[in-house]
């Protein structure tokens, strides 16, 4: 799921009791199709009895591997260890797994040993693919995070230059590749794949799909 997380637990929502993730997941699997499981929960090792390592491939989404930043940026959802233990989880059952370091956003979570700390623990949760993109700015999402993150407020100018529909703004071509080289060349050092999403111009710092596909 890359619009809405598969595994919402909230009270009009909570997959931890009406189980409709996993029934999709155990169609999907019975009909043979390949599949991509994103999210940023820890919930889905419950899952993985309903599906085929050959035919599925994990990934999750941790954005930094503080606890306290990442309660901010993502309020409600599990812990940065937490998830990374659901990918080793995952590993440790034969799934290959990625994980989506996304978005990057300058002053909160692309500083150099941040980013470290996070690929050591994802290459000790035995991901084998890190994908990555610069955060893209609305109107409204860049008012929330300033609101959340008033220090920042002297970065936010730099992302300027349009980006498609919907009024995104992003950094311009130079910046968002000297943040996402340092990231690359730590994955690669680490022994796994990188690649961007959604990152016009950048496609050759890919080693291989941003999907997943190249991993089953």
């Amino acid at each position: 799921s890359n619009s809405s997380d598969p595994y919402p637990q909230v009270p009009a929502a909570d997959e931890r009791k009406l189980c409709l993730t996993r029934e999709a997941l155990r169609l999907l699997a019975d009909s043979d199709m390949g599949i991509l499981l994103q999210t940023k929960s820890d919930l889905f090792p419950r899952d993985l009895d309903v599906l085929s390592p050959g035919r599925t491939v994990i990934g999750v989404t941790i954005t930094t591997a503080d606890p306290a930043l990442a309660a901010r940026l993502e309020p409600g959802m599990p812990s940065p260890q937490a998830r990374l233990a659901a990918v080793r989880a995952a590993t440790a059952a034969g799934f290959p797994a990625l994980v989506r370091v996304d978005p990057l956003i300058v002053g909160l979570n692309a500083e150099h040993a941040g980013l470290r700390e996070l690929v050591d623990g994802i290459a000790a949760a035995g991901a084998r693919q890190v994908v990555s993109s610069t955060v893209k700015l609305q109107p409204q999402s860049r008012q929330r995070l300033l609101r959340a993150f008033p220090g920042i407020a002297a970065t936010l100018p730099r992302y300027s230059e349009s980006q498609g529909r919907g009024n995104y703004r992003q950094l311009p071509l130079t910046e968002r590749r000297e943040l996402l080289e340092p990231l690359r060349e730590l994955v690669l050092a680490a022994g796994m794949h990188f690649s961007v999403c959604r990152e016009a111009g950048l496609q050759s710092l890919n080693t291989t799909a941003c999907d997943g596909r190249g991993l089953t």
